[in-house]
């Protein structure tokens, strides 16, 4: 009698998952077939831009920013890009061309620079014919790790630029910003090899 009435509560028991299984679907457990209209089941092409944009308007995703809120509320951020100046110094002692990238914290309050990745800029080279010779990232990986890097009022953080050997001429380094407290900054210097 006893066995009888432990596999009649297994049976339950499964028999109810598997109704709660049928019966409680939401958005979250099928999200892609949820998310893709009937005039885009035709189409192969996936626009991930689109899909990510459906769930940010079905409140699946939580801006990068919004969750650093939530999870440290005492820290202090301000988003303001205009709050980093940037500048380029061409180091003229060296036997090698090479720049300094400096960014300083401008504001009145600390300021925090988010990096994505191991790599804290990028750069562009292009001659005389507006023709880009050269391109840092190229054939480089970076490592994925995050990292905010805090700077106090008018602290500075710099990063030195070792450029490649180019031939004689004329050049323009277009030099990006990795650290990321808003949109892309970049800074720009014109130089000539003899």
């Amino acid at each position: 009698m006893r066995n009888l009435a432990l596999w009649f509560g297994l049976a339950i028991l499964i028999v109810g998952g598997v109704l709660i299984l049928m019966f409680s679907k939401d958005d979250s457990t099928n999200l892609v077939n949820n998310n893709i209209d009937n005039e885009n089941k035709a189409d192969s092409n996936f626009d991930i831009d689109e899909y990510r944009k459906r769930l940010k308007d079905k409140d699946k995703i939580k801006r990068k920013e919004k969750v650093n809120d939530d999870l440290n509320p005492d820290k202090s951020k301000d988003k303001n890009q205009s709050n980093i100046e940037l500048s380029l110094e061409e180091d003229k002692e060296s036997a090698e061309k090479k720049f300094k990238l400096i960014a300083e914290n401008t504001s009145d309050q600390p300021q925090t620079l988010s990096f994505g990745t191991s790599q804290r800029y990028d750069y562009e080279i292009f001659n005389e014919a507006g023709e880009m010779v050269h391109h840092y990232a190229d054939g480089k990986s970076f490592l994925q790790v995050v990292e905010e890097v805090d700077l106090e009022v008018g602290e500075k953080i710099d990063y030195e630029i070792t450029l490649p050997s180019l031939e004689a001429g004329d050049y323009t380094l277009v030099v990006y910003f990795g650290g990321s407290t808003g949109s892309v900054q970049r800074e720009v210097a014109e130089f000539s090899i003899d």
